[in-house]
């Protein structure tokens, strides 16, 4: 079971490579960056330094897309937030706690990714601070 999972995304990442890491990472890198270094140390396919570059960038690109939905789409974000209160108000709540830190680590907080960088779009949050603290978390990562 677990074997048959596992071997779609080998396959995409044997056939497209760096390419499929990369928007792997935009949505989701957890998974295509475990089996790209697995693939890097079990068939020598991948280079280290070069899956570290491209997750990164990938990740990155992610963040900043759903930054900017958050800050371009203010309104249209505010009508998803509004049906979940909750989320919205938690964020808000830990962004005046936090401030930065919580950009650096949010990813590493499960569940809390997309709301967390939505709202921090919407918030009016520096765009180069964003930038900035993401990379940060990103390397950490």
């Amino acid at each position: 079971m677990l074997s048959s999972l596992l071997l779609f995304p080998v396959k995409m990442l044997l056939t497209y490579g760096y390419t499929a890491l990369f928007l792997w990472s935009i949505m989701e890198g957890e998974v295509g960056l475990i089996l790209s270094g697995w693939l890097a140390s079990e068939q020598r396919v991948f280079q280290y330094e070069t899956i570290i570059l491209v997750a990164i960038a990938g990740a990155f690109i992610g963040d900043l897309l759903l930054f900017l939905v958050g800050r371009i789409f203010a309104k249209r974000t505010q009508h998803w937030f509004e049906k979940h209160p909750k989320k919205e108000r938690t964020v808000m709540r830990w962004l005046g706690k936090w401030g930065a830190l919580l950009i650096v680590f949010e990813r590493f907080i499960y569940g809390t990714h997309i709301p967390v960088l939505l709202t921090i779009g919407m918030s009016g949050y520096s765009f180069v601070k964003f930038l900035i603290y993401d990379f940060i978390g990103i390397v950490l990562w």
